[in-house]
């Protein structure tokens, strides 16, 4: 179906279990079909993916190792440290041979390269972006490529994407970001 305020309601019989496969696109409906066989293949259970995706987080929290503290300290640390990890928002796509790329939303064209969205700067540029810096160069590198490429293709740098330009910020934290990645080597 195909259409403004399209939607769907579902019921299942009391007891059963149901299991749901969805992706998204900004590029393309193919894309998306795409992405979904990609990421989540034909055949992958739910607990296939919880196991996966714990491997993930593992990895990614275990960047960082703490001695001494309570166990209420430590939790709380791995706590941050996991929400500061759900940053930075990936807003490009991977193509069949597994390059990057996005739509625009600030031209509405498709672009090679990445692209990442959702974030107002307010307060992040003081500590969750240098932290990034520190724990994640490669992608604060492609992080900061693309704040120059939405400023080339919008004109300004982002003040809060979301995942275009809302222009509801005062001043503009994306230099700051740029200056403190440059500052830091990361390019």
């Amino acid at each position: 179906i195909e259409g403004k305020q399209v939607g769907a309601y579902l019921t299942f019989a009391k007891g059963a279990t149901v299991q749901v496969k969805v992706a998204s696109s900004y590029i393309s409906q193919e894309q998306a079909q795409w992405t979904l066989d990609r990421e989540l293949g034909a055949h992958k259970k739910l607990e296939d993916t919880k196991i996966a995706a714990a491997g993930v987080w593992n990895k990614l929290l275990g960047r960082v190792l703490v001695e001494g503290g309570t166990e209420e300290e430590l939790a709380t640390f791995y706590s941050c440290l996991f929400r500061a990890n759900l940053f930075s928002r990936k807003f490009y796509e991977l193509d069949k041979n597994g390059k990057p790329y996005y739509f625009s939303p600030y031209d509405g064209k498709i672009y090679s390269g990445y692209m990442y969205s959702d974030n107002g700067f307010w307060d992040t540029f003081r500590a969750q972006f240098p932290l990034s810096n520190i724990l994640h160069p490669t992608m604060q590198g492609r992080y900061m490529q693309s704040l120059l490429d939405a400023q080339e293709q919008s004109g300004w740098y982002p003040t809060w994407s979301n995942p275009g330009m809302s222009g509801v910020m005062l001043g503009n934290h994306a230099i700051s970001l740029l200056t403190d990645a440059w500052m830091k080597g990361i390019r």
